[in-house]
């Protein structure tokens, strides 16, 4: 069982600003949560309980918006009221750390995934990160996910830098079935703390308060996560990609002009959105093309492993979308281009394309 932890803030690593309830007066029940500059209120404070996020102002609870998962749209965290642990599936959280990112370099903080969907982690809404921003949950990126990654902090006036990044062996969980199933080796935290009274340490660890352990590995015996999606190639359920807003022929328009603006016309200067939608989507359709001219035949070891296939698809073509960007980035139409807001709205596409459309053309 997981013990309440202390009251603490939840602090980006991206920009310093903290999630936040909204304290303007008025009803918090379904109302969205936001990560703003701190204003050090109960409305910054939150603390675990069991695999619950509670806020101490309102007393209500982390939530997904609707209980659905989105791409096309945001989707929104808000608060509500504590459901039962069988009936919370919107409500369950956890946090992980990965120690080194795609390219080998040691990352700072954790990410705080949906317990339901493991993959789908806590991000910060595009093109706000400067100030107030919507809180929403988003697929995890292996690359250029500072954004997504959050410290547990008691004291907001601590530099980042004296923040540990490490925790002890006492806190940390470890399942010997499943050790050599995570490619990053993640730990889980099960901190247990006791305490409620009020936070008095300088800085502490991104685990140093309560959270669930939970084992993601895809050989879990655990029983929490029966229900969680595992095998199926794009990392989402039929049942689940039914209830999300599909990917229209619309959407899928609007990809194709931005290419077209983009690799064809070359009629000048475009937005950022325009060239991180035509860089995915060139990427995308170079993928498709290789699947098709591949005549690779599908082996039982290969299907066994379907899920570490879509993260490694997955994370390979965050990276190839990536460098499509920067060299469209570096062509005299597009030098005027906020390079971090393409980059950040490119993973965001080509995760997008990946995840809800078929991969034949």
């Amino acid at each position: 069982m997981v013990n309440n932890g202390d009251w603490t803030y939840i602090r980006s690593i991206a920009t310093g600003n903290v999630i936040s309830a909204r304290g303007d007066g008025a009803d918090a029940l379904r109302s969205q949560v936001y990560v703003r500059p701190p204003k050090e209120t109960d409305e910054e404070l939150w603390r675990w309980e069991g695999k619950y996020l509670k806020n101490k102002a309102t007393g209500l609870v982390l939530d997904i918006r609707k209980g659905r998962l989105r791409l096309i749209e945001d989707t929104e965290i808000c608060l509500y009221s504590m459901k039962p642990e069988e009936e919370a599936r919107n409500q369950l959280w956890g946090m992980r750390e990965d120690s080194v990112d795609a390219l080998g370099r040691r990352l700072p903080g954790c990410v705080i995934y949906s317990v339901f969907h493991d993959d789908w982690v806590l991000d910060i809404q595009v093109n706000s990160v400067e100030s107030e921003a919507k809180l929403i949950l988003f697929p995890y990126q292996v690359i250029d996910n500072e954004y997504q990654r959050w410290s547990f902090v008691s004291d907001l006036h601590a530099t980042t830098s004296t923040l540990p990044m490490t925790t002890t062996n006492s806190h940390l969980h470890h399942n010997n079935n499943s050790s050599n199933s995570n490619s990053n080796n993640n730990n889980y935290s099960n901190n247990n703390n006791h305490s409620n009274h009020a936070i008095t340490s300088p800085a502490i660890s991104p685990y140093a308060f309560a959270s669930p352990t939970v084992d993601l590995s895809p050989s879990t015996s655990s029983s929490s996560l029966h229900d969680m999606p595992m095998d199926f190639v794009h990392g989402l359920t039929p049942a689940k990609r039914g209830s999300q807003s599909s990917m229209s022929g619309l959407a899928l328009d609007t990809y194709k002009q931005a290419h077209q603006c983009v690799y064809v016309e070359r009629s000048g200067p475009r937005s950022d959105k325009t060239v991180a939608m035509a860089a995915a989507y060139q990427t995308w359709q170079k993928w498709k093309t290789d699947q098709l001219n591949s005549q690779a035949m599908p082996t039982p070891d290969m299907m066994l492993n379907q899920r570490t296939r879509h993260e490694k698809t997955r994370a390979q073509l965050q990276l190839n979308a990536r460098n499509e960007a920067i060299q469209l980035l570096e062509k005299s139409d597009f030098l005027k281009n906020q390079k971090e807001v393409t980059l950040s709205l490119t993973n965001r596409y080509i995760t997008q394309l990946y995840e809800q459309m078929p991969s034949s053309p």
